[in-house]
């Protein structure tokens, strides 16, 4: 069982938690959980990686990955993306 080496998140990019990317490149479908704390994510990766193991499903990717919290963005001129602002339709 091979899991993901260090987060490579720049140290002045913190991440407000990591969620565990699942992706099947069989069916091409993905899923995430979390967000958690490092650990608890590579923790949570791990379980996930033992049950796709023993589900025989070897090929299905595993990783850990940053999250960031939604904020305002200054250069969107602080569109609020859910509410569909004036920016949302370009993306």
């Amino acid at each position: 069982m091979t899991l993901p080496g260090p987060c490579p998140c720049d140290e002045d990019d913190l991440a407000d938690g990591f969620v565990v990317l699942v992706v099947d490149p069989v069916t091409g479908r993905g899923d995430c959980y979390g967000p958690y704390p490092e650990a608890q994510a590579r923790g949570q990766a791990q379980w996930r990686r033992l049950e796709f193991d023993v589900a025989d499903l070897p090929d299905v990717l595993i990783g850990i990955v940053p999250w960031h919290a939604e904020r305002p963005r200054e250069d969107l001129g602080g569109a609020d993306v859910e509410s569909g602002g004036p920016d949302s339709s370009s993306w």
